[in-house]
C-alpha cells in the first residue's frame, strides 16, 4: 500500500466492538499485575472497524532475566512483543485484508 491514506485507521476514531474490549479486559485481568499485550484488527474495507483481537505473550520478564542492565523494566511496567511474531502478524493481516489497527 502506498499513498497518503494507505492506512486510514491510523487517523483514529476507531469503532472497537464490545466483544473485543471484553477480550482485552479479560486478558488484562488474567495477566495482572503484569501488562498484557496483543493486537486488534479489522477489515481493511472498513477502516474504522476493529472486530478481532489476538493475544501475544509479554516477553519483558524473559529479556529482563537474561540481561537486567539492558532491559531494566519488567512486565509490571511495560510490554515487549516478539519482533518477528509482530512483523509476521502485520504482514499476514495486510495480505488477508485484515490489518492490525491497534497494538495493546
Amino acid at each position: 500500500m502506498s499513498g497518503e491514506n494507505a492506512r486510514p485507521w491510523i487517523e483514529g476514531e476507531l469503532e472497537v466492538l464490545g466483544s473485543v474490549m471484553k477480550d482485552i479486559e479479560a486478558h488484562a485481568l488474567e495477566c495482572y499485575p503484569s501488562e498484557c499485550c496483543g493486537f486488534a484488527s479489522g477489515p481493511a474495507e472498513e477502516p474504522r472497524r476493529v472486530d478481532a483481537s489476538v493475544r501475544e505473550q509479554n516477553e519483558a520478564d524473559k529479556y529482563h532475566k537474561l540481561d537486567p542492565e539492558t532491559f531494566p523494566r519488567t512486565s509490571a511496567t511495560y510490554f515487549k512483543i516478539n519482533e518477528l511474531r509482530a512483523a509476521r502478524a502485520f504482514e499476514s493481516g495486510e495480505a488477508e485484508g485484515r490489518p492490525i489497527k491497534v497494538i495493546y
